[in-house]
């Protein structure tokens, strides 16, 4: 299985805010060798990564002048900008990955109908999205992907103090409502909190920054949102030891493995902002946060970190 030869269509995503795809891009290369990632704005010197996109360039393209003619055995997109290409002319496994937002974004849906495949299989990142991906997309199987957390957010590389109670981050949109609530849950408070919301960017300076503050706090207050994102938070800031207060998601959660009062804290996203604040008030004569902390980072450690994912990956395309 090891000569198969991979290709992945990525786009760089090296200072992308969630470092969990750029990790899985560098961890798939170095446990399968036989691996080749071509896209756009790639600027690594590892040989692995194609430099050389165009966005006039076929898949047929890149294996005539990157890939020496030979043709994969699969294909991987990340990534679907680049020149229609004809997939069923070729004897290759075609593999998308969906993150929500492409499956709900017509100019992305878009890009990938405009090339002729037969796709194999498609990951996809959330529950909810399933029947959206079936309804656009013919494909032959399908599977849960869930987020994971980048080898980076291990907190044992770090075993930094703790001395912010609460860390906040993130954009705040109508369908991110309670990061609002939550701002204004401790604005005016004697609470010890770091309010970073619609601050951070994709640079690394901002990303260092943080992995810094996610590291130096207890708990970590997140929205995914009124449609249930598992966003890749709750899997960095759980590996970093910070334990996620959250509205609970539902199902998405659970069959995630996160399960309020053993590993974070989760509540009715209708129940008063009353019991929130009070919640948040004595939080610490509430919940054992070293309980919290701990069951949270083995969970990450066990079940959602790259090497797991790269594993599943593999096993699922390689089969």
């Amino acid at each position: 299985m090891e000569d198969k030869l991979i290709l992945v269509v990525a786009d760089n995503c090296e200072h992308y805010r969630l470092n969990m795809y750029y990790d899985f891009l560098q961890h798939l290369s170095l446990v399968h060798p036989n691996t080749k990632v071509y896209g756009e704005r790639f600027n690594q010197p590892d040989p692995k990564f194609i430099k050389t996109y165009r966005p006039e360039k076929t898949i047929h393209d890149v294996i005539k002048e990157d890939l020496n003619g030979q043709v994969p055995d699969i294909i991987f997109l990340f990534y679907a900008d680049f020149a229609p290409t004809d997939f069923t002319t070729l004897k290759t496994k075609v593999y998308l990955f969906l993150s929500d937002t492409v499956s709900t974004n017509i100019n992305t849906i878009n890009e990938v109908r405009r090339h002729k495949m037969l796709c194999y299989g498609v990951f996809h990142n959330y529950l909810y999205e399933q029947e959206k991906i079936n309804s656009v997309f013919n494909i032959s199987h399908r599977f849960h992907f869930p987020c994971w957390a980048s080898m980076k957010y291990d907190y044992s590389l770090y075993n930094t103090n703790k001395d912010i109670d609460f860390f906040m981050s993130g954009d705040i949109t109508a369908e991110y409502s309670y990061r609002q609530t939550f701002r204004e849950l401790f604005r005016g408070s004697n609470l010890n909190y770091l309010d970073r919301f619609l601050t951070t960017k994709d640079t690394k300076d901002d990303n260092d920054s943080f992995l810094k503050f996610l590291g130096s706090s207890k708990y970590c207050p997140h929205d995914g949102g009124v449609h249930g994102r598992m966003q890749g938070k709750f899997f960095e800031a759980s590996f970093m030891k910070s334990v996620i207060i959250a509205p609970d998601l539902g199902e998405e959660m659970r069959v995630n493995g996160f399960i309020s009062g053993e590993n974070c804290i989760l509540f009715d996203r209708r129940c008063s902002t009353d019991s929130v604040k009070e919640l948040l008030k004595n939080i610490e004569s509430r919940y054992d946060w070293n309980k919290l902390s701990l069951n949270a980072y083995n969970l990450i450690k066990s079940k959602h970190t790259t090497e797991l994912r790269v594993k599943r990956f593999l096993e699922i395309v390689l089969n």
